[in-house]
């Protein structure tokens, strides 16, 4: 209560006259009460001072563990607030006490006191100071019943003034400011703070009137301080002088001290028998909490506990509203997304039944997706795109590489990238296991939901257009297959039909034709050591297949192809005639190098006019084909090389040269290099200029004598008499076998 202006002129004035009265000193102190808390403490301070004929008297008030001036407990430590010159033990003191030059007169022992400067005392003046305290002690009873006299109407309008507000409000943060500042004001308090539950501990969210930045931040598990005691036991707890108390821990006496905390009041807040927070109150100076302030402190916890649940059901209402509505929306736009998709899906099947081509499909997919699309097929070659180019640009088609990278060709999932120029959106084109291309999206921004569904059907279609294709080649693969084969190896009736078929197919046969066999041996027994399955087998024969129509001037040539066991056979044009034997070589070097460890020969026949020729031709690249097996692991050979070798061949294809070729020259082959070499081309120049040592001679270079010495060499190593037309016949014969086959040693 503040002091009437009379009141506060007549203490300001310092006009009343010493010696001050027992009487009259116990009459103001009386008036003083009537005023409030501060006036009596300013009124006693003047009274002693008159009464001990002192400079000055200052109340003290015993809190925080320290004594502090009544008017400077709203001064941190730091400031000036504690006194530090007076004993620890004067918190116990029950009479008046000499302190230095002054005098400590304890008015209520360890709460309040009163401490005079400069007293010059004698008896009757002690007498009266300890009356005087006495008198003191009942005007602050007086004032601390008028002031709860006083607060309880007060109390009640405040209950219901929030009430009012604090129901009606629905933010938490706002309630929680609100509390604490009306808890701070209704119970006369210093510092308020309200703490709200998280796991097991409750935690501050709101302070105010405190000092250190600790207690804003305040985390207390249950038994610790008193809202640890509230939070374990449910029910409210005060204390008198919080450092002296000995029902609360000891964890934040020093934060207390900071605090300069005297008394504490705490009341919990329930929600259906859970505690949800604790609601609590300090005081600085030397006044208790009463039982009318801890109702005051839980009926305010009630409302808090309402408000704090109606807020939360209030946003958990909004949220759930938001959710709603989000999920509303979400199911509209998928809904609209769904709608366009099928119609989307629709406009795919029809082009795939009208047998519209990859162009017409990205057509189609550019009214849905708004930025250029692009289908690549595995190696990134260009498919199809919209709108139309040629060949994809050096700069896409980098960015594109590097997509394909960071995609690493697991599954089916979306890729995209950022870039100045816009954003790619690149997925696979699968079915099961096989990969059949890309397709490529430029877009502004990041693809949406129908873009994405529209990408995953362009893809589906895609991969459909891409199955039927390659069914339809599959088949007339297979068709020109069983062509080729008839026309090889069919009878004359059968060919007849090949033809007829093959014509159907628009197969064109007129002019000059060769025939190519390609023979993979052992790959079943690499199968079998490099631990392969049968379709790994069989993926390896389409390597062969396809290495066929890879090489350049082979591929553009081939009429008809076809893969039978380990054996590839070929029908080429022209082109492939002319260079017959280096597209042999470069198809078995390609297959090696594909497939190690892999022996590959090629046989190519001699050029035939007539189709109705085609098995003579096929006999040739047989022989061929054998030729080239024995001349070593990768060979190629050309039956026009072959010569007499060839019309051996024809007559008995299982000889073996290399033993033919070693029983007629003998001891000749396994002479050195350098002699081996010369012996041989001697007998081969002799043989080419009609056995005529004069000629071979002259051929040679060398005198005729060395001639007739060679020749004698050779006789005298392999037995044959070389002036014998039959030795010769044997000689000559063995030499081209071994030329043809490049035989060298034993």
């Amino acid at each position: 209560m503040k002091p009437s202006a009379v009141a506060v002129q007549q203490l300001e004035s310092g006009a009343i006259a010493s010696p001050l009265s027992l009487e009259e000193a116990i009459r103001l102190l009386t008036a003083a009460a009537e005023h409030g808390y501060q006036f009596l403490f300013a009124t006693a301070e003047r009274n002693f001072s008159r009464i001990a004929r002192a400079r000055a008297a200052r109340t003290l008030t015993h809190s925080g563990g320290a004594w502090r001036p009544w008017d400077h407990l709203e001064t941190p430590d730091g400031l000036g607030g504690a006194l530090g010159d007076l004993p620890t033990e004067s918190s116990s003191w029950t009479a008046a006490t000499r302190v230095g030059s002054g005098l400590f007169v304890p008015v209520r022992p360890g709460s309040v006191a009163i401490l005079i400067d400069n007293a010059r005392l004698n008896c009757a003046m002690l007498a009266e100071i300890g009356s005087m305290a006495a008198a003191v002690d009942l005007a602050l009873t007086a004032c601390e019943w008028r002031q709860a006299t006083t607060d309880n109407l007060d109390g009640l309008r405040a209950l219901q003034r929030v009430a009012t507000r604090i129901l009606k409000c629905h933010d938490l943060e706002e309630i929680l400011l609100l509390v604490t500042h009306e808890a701070k004001r209704l119970l006369s308090a210093d510092i308020c703070g309200i703490m709200l539950r998280e796991d097991n501990a409750v935690v501050m969210r709101r302070c105010v009137g405190n000092f250190s930045i600790a207690t804003a931040s305040l985390r207390m598990r249950p038994g610790q301080g008193i809202a640890g005691r509230v939070f374990a036991t449910h029910e409210s707890c005060r204390v008198e002088d919080y450092l002296k108390s000995n029902i609360i821990s000891q964890d934040f006496f020093e934060l207390a001290r900071t605090e300069m905390v005297r008394s504490a009041l705490a009341a919990p807040l329930l929600s259906q028998s859970e505690v949800i927070g604790v609601l609590e109150v300090w005081r600085r100076r030397p006044s208790t909490f009463t039982e009318r302030d801890t109702g005051r402190l839980e009926a305010l916890a009630n409302l808090t506990s309402l408000a704090i649940e109606n807020a939360r059901l209030s946003q958990a209402r909004e949220a759930v509203l938001r959710e709603l509505a989000e999920t509303n929306d979400a199911l509209k736009e998928r809904y609209e997304a769904i709608r366009s998709s099928t119609a989307f899906q629709q406009d795919l099947i029809r082009l795939l039944l009208e047998r519209k081509n990859l162009t017409a499909i990205a057509a189609e997919a550019s009214t849905h997706i708004s930025g250029p699309i692009f289908i690549l097929d595995p190696d990134l070659h260009l498919e199809a795109a919209f709108p139309t180019v040629t060949e994809l640009p050096s700069r896409l088609r980098l960015r594109i590489e590097a997509a394909v990278r960071r995609h690493g060709g697991g599954g089916a999932t979306l890729t995209t990238s950022t870039a100045p120029d816009g954003m790619l959106s690149l997925q696979p084109v699968t079915a099961g296991a096989e990969r059949f291309g890309w397709v490529v999206v430029i877009t502004a921004s990041e693809p949406d939901e129908t873009s994405k569904l529209t990408l995953s059907q362009v893809c589906i279609a895609t991969a459909l257009h891409q199955m039927e294709r390659r069914a339809a080649a599959r088949a007339r693969a297979e068709t020109l297959e069983t062509v080729l084969w008839d026309l090889l190896e069919g009878s004359e009736d059968v060919r007849r039909l090949a033809l007829s078929r093959a014509r159907e197919q628009h197969v064109d046969l007129a002019g000059r034709h060769c025939v190519f066999l390609c023979s993979i041996d052992r790959i079943e027994k690499l199968a079998m050591t490099e631990g392969w399955s049968a379709k790994d087998v069989e993926q390896r024969r389409c390597v062969v297949r396809d290495a066929a129509e890879r090489i350049e001037g082979l591929s553009r040539s081939i009429k008809l192809l076809g893969m039978r066991g380990n054996l590839l056979g070929m029908i080429c044009g022209d082109d492939a005639v002319k260079n017959a034997a280096q597209l042999g070589l470069q198809l078995a070097t390609q297959i090696a190098n594909q497939i190690p460890k892999l022996s590959v020969h090629v046989g190519a026949s001699s050029p035939c006019q007539d189709p109705n020729m085609f098995p003579t031709a096929c006999r040739e690249a047989r022989i061929s084909l054998e030729v080239a097996r024995l001349r070593g692991q990768v060979d190629a050979t050309v039956y026009s090389d072959v010569g007499i070798v060839g019309l051996l061949m024809s007559l008995r294809e299982e000889t073996d040269f290399k033993r033919l070729v070693g029983s007629i020259l003998g001891p000749l082959l396994s002479q050195d290099t350098r002699t081996r070499h010369i012996l041989l081309l001697t007998l081969s120049t002799f043989f080419k200029f009609d056995c005529s040592r004069q000629s071979t001679a002259k051929k040679l270079r060398i005198h005729h004598k060395t001639v007739c010495y060679r020749l004698a060499k050779v006789t005298e190593m392999t037995g044959l008499d070389l002036n014998r037309h039959e030795d010769r016949l044997l000689a000559d014969l063995a030499l081209r076998i071994h030329n043809i086959m490049g035989f060298e040693g034993k």
